[in-house]
């Protein structure tokens, strides 16, 4: 199964992860425990991590077929950023 990588657990990122999930081995990564918590709920994995830098988005999407970024706008485009220096799927 082809795994995803889903960086920010808020609405959004929690919402593209239950989706996903049905059809994909999805990993949730963020470092807000209680979102990530709430998804846990819905047997998906999840990861608490500084999405802020840039090391813990490589090691978060270094095993991932794709990546979805789900990070607010002021993080988005550093995420973004990463994603594709990484040679990574969006």
């Amino acid at each position: 199964m082809q795994k995803v990588s889903v960086l920010g657990a808020g609405m959004v990122g929690s919402a593209i992860a239950r989706d996903l999930s049905k059809n994909f081995d999805v990993t949730v990564y963020d470092i807000n425990k209680e979102n990530l918590e709430i998804i846990k709920k819905h047997n998906i994995s999840t990861v608490q991590t500084d999405l802020s830098i840039s090391k813990s988005i490589k090691d978060s999407i270094k095993d991932a077929d794709f990546v979805v970024n789900a990070m607010p706008g002021f993080l988005g485009f550093n995420t973004l950023k990463n994603i594709i220096e990484n040679k990574k799927m969006l």
